[in-house]
């Protein structure tokens, strides 16, 4: 499911295996961004492999109330959750206006809670962070920061 405003109201992925795709090849980034002259935004992207015995439910309750906590904070331009493959990984992101808004955003209750529940949810998970501009026709997403990994994680995951 993705949910964005202006130029990401169509960011889709372009294949099936999208979440083990590097983030710049995942999406159309090139299409959602063809109508804008320039811009630069700050996208966050939760890799993750989800545990067998997680509740699901749950999950799905503080994934909605994190998601309506940060529309009402300014600065969210989409927010794509993706869905489950046969090995339990899945991708979901935010792009933001920039790194400022998504910071204030990751320290609401409700994202907060969110984070305290994912020790019982995932095996494992890797946040990436980069920057996502178009300048003189080009699209280019660049690392920020190294990934963050869950201490559970390994090499075998995305």
């Amino acid at each position: 499911m993705s949910v964005g405003s202006g130029p990401f109201a169509g960011l889709v992925p372009l294949d099936a295996g999208y979440a083990m795709l590097p983030i710049a090849q995942a999406f159309n980034w090139s299409e959602c961004l063809a109508s804008v002259e320039r811009g630069e935004w700050y996208v966050v992207s939760f890799r993750s492999v989800r545990r067998l015995e997680a509740d699901d439910a749950l999950l799905e309750e503080f994934d909605r109330r994190a998601f309506a906590e940060a529309s009402r904070h300014s600065g969210l331009s989409c927010y794509f959750m993706g869905d489950l493959d046969d090995e339990r990984r899945c991708l979901s992101m935010c792009v933001w206006e920039d790194r400022v808004r998504a910071g204030e955003a990751a320290g609401l209750p409700e994202h907060v809670a969110a984070v305290a529940i994912a020790g019982a949810t995932y095996t494992s998970y890797v946040l990436e962070r980069h920057r996502l501009t178009k300048h003189d026709g080009i699209v280019e997403l660049v690392e920020i920061e190294p990934p963050q990994r869950s201490l559970a994680v390994d090499d075998s995951t995305p």
